[in-house]
């Protein structure tokens, strides 16, 4: 079996993580045309990740959208085996500092390959926030890589003037205004208007089972931030 192999390759290697990530396609596979579920493949399926899990002295991260965490509920020997964990996304302004170093991550490597220049990037994080409601990920890694293909093609010594462009290909649904279009003021004031009234991202939250050896550990950002625990069989 592959999956018992890659687990035997891991504990050679001495891997401490293994993340398997987009799961949502298989469980979306055990779907039939007629939207029924072949419950014995999914059984099986099941079966075979618990045994891995149980054999494994690594930590196990299955991550994907919502339809993983309701695989997890029908199953219940995993209850035992980890914890079911939604990943929530970043908040404003109390994450602007660890958003503004994320994104100039991004701008050193993109300046230190193909451009002659830093496009500003940390000072744009009130416009990807905007842009992306916190749900920093797919939709972020599009805008910077459309936004440097672009730059690069027309010859510009950096992505900052590229990213209006290429933000009204991936804007969320709802979105009337583009953020790097707006007045720096204007983004402020969208930032602090209540949740309810912004635009609900089509981004999905994306759901996580870690399973580990290890003791109960909790790291985080501080209250109401996103934690990554690691959890005992």
């Amino acid at each position: 079996m592959l999956l018992d192999r890659f687990t035997k390759i891991g504990i050679a290697r001495g891997l401490k993580v293994i993340k398997i990530d987009e799961f949502q396609h298989v469980v979306n596979s055990f779907v039939r045309v007629n939207q029924s579920r072949n419950e014995d493949k999914e059984k099986i399926a099941s079966e075979n990740i618990k045994t891995q899990i149980n054999k494994a002295p690594f930590q196990w991260i299955i991550a994907g959208e919502p339809s993983v965490m309701s695989f997890f509920h029908r199953w219940e020997q995993f209850e035992g085996r980890g914890r079911k964990l939604a990943m929530q996304p970043f908040a404003w302004p109390t994450d602007k500092d660890e958003l503004a170093a994320f994104l100039d991550k991004y701008d050193e490597e993109l300046s230190g390959i193909h451009f002659g220049r830093k496009s500003g990037l940390a000072e744009m994080a009130p416009r990807f926030q905007l842009a992306t409601g916190g749900f920093y990920g797919q939709m972020v890694r599009r805008l910077l890589k459309d936004a440097a293909e672009m730059a690069f093609m027309a010859g510009d010594p950096d992505i900052s003037e590229a990213l209006s462009v290429t933000y009204e290909r991936w804007k969320r649904l709802g979105d009337r205004e583009n953020p790097f279009l707006m007045k720096m003021p204007e983004v402020a004031s969208r930032l602090c208007t209540p949740p309810t009234s912004l635009p609900v991202p089509t981004v999905p939250q994306a759901e996580i089972l870690q399973a580990a050896v290890a003791q109960p550990k909790m790291s985080g950002r501080g209250k109401g931030q996103t934690r990554e625990p690691s959890f005992a069989k």
